[in-house]
C-alpha cells in the first residue's frame, strides 16, 4: 500500500484550509444542482458550478497530504519528554518478506496530555505506508534490507516538533 492512498483517507477531519475547501465544493456542488432543476439559470452556469465544485473537491484532496512525508530527525528536545521505542522486531532482525510483520512499541507520552497523542505512523523506507491506532501494529515489507519507523504523530496527523521517531534496520527475505 503507497502512502497516497493512506493519506486521502485522512484528509478530512485535520481541519485547515482542506477542510474549507471541501466545504465550498460541497456548496457550489448544491447550488449547481438546485439551479438546474429549478431552472433558475441557464444550464451553463449550473454545468460551471459543479464543473468548479469537483476542481475544488480534487483541490482539497490533494493539499489534505502536502505535509504527510516523514519528519527529518532534530536534535531539539522531544515536546514534553515524550519517547516512543519500536520493541519487536529489534535492529538488524531478519523478518518474513511479503508477510504480515507486526510491530510493537512503547510510548512514553512525557508531560503530554494523553489527547494530544493521535495515531502511529508507520514509515519504510522513509515513506509513509499506514496510519495506525492500535496497541500493536503490522506492516508487510518487500524482501530486502529495510528501514522501518513508528512515530507517535498528532490527531490532527501532523508530526510534533521535533518528531516522536524511532527507526530501525531490518532484513526482509
Amino acid at each position: 500500500m503507497k502512502g497516497d492512498g493512506v493519506l486521502l483517507a485522512h484528509t478530512l477531519g485535520v481541519g485547515g484550509p482542506d477542510l474549507e475547501l471541501m466545504v465550498i465544493a460541497a456548496a457550489m456542488a448544491v447550488l449547481g444542482i438546485v439551479f438546474f432543476f429549478q431552472k433558475a439559470v441557464k444550464p451553463a452556469v449550473s454545468f460551471a458550478l459543479i464543473v468548479v465544485a469537483l476542481g475544488a473537491g480534487v483541490l482539497a484532496f490533494t493539499m489534505g497530504g502536502e505535509d504527510a512525508q516523514q519528519p527529518a530527525a532534530s536534535s531539539e528536545q522531544t515536546p514534553g519528554g515524550a519517547s516512543i521505542e519500536i520493541t519487536s522486531p529489534s535492529e538488524g532482525e531478519t523478518l518474513p518478506a511479503n508477510e504480515e510483520i507486526e510491530i510493537s512499541y512503547e510510548i512514553d507520552p512525557g508531560e503530554l496530555p494523553p489527547d494530544e497523542l493521535g495515531d502511529m505512523h508507520i514509515y519504510v523506507d522513509g515513506e509513509l505506508v499506514s496510519m495506525q491506532m492500535t496497541e500493536v501494529l503490522t506492516v508487510v515489507l518487500d524482501a530486502g534490507k529495510r528501514s522501518l519507523a513508528v512515530e507517535a504523530a498528532q490527531p490532527n496527523h501532523a508530526s510534533f516538533e521535533p518528531p516522536i521517531i524511532h527507526e530501525i534496520d531490518v532484513t526482509a527475505e
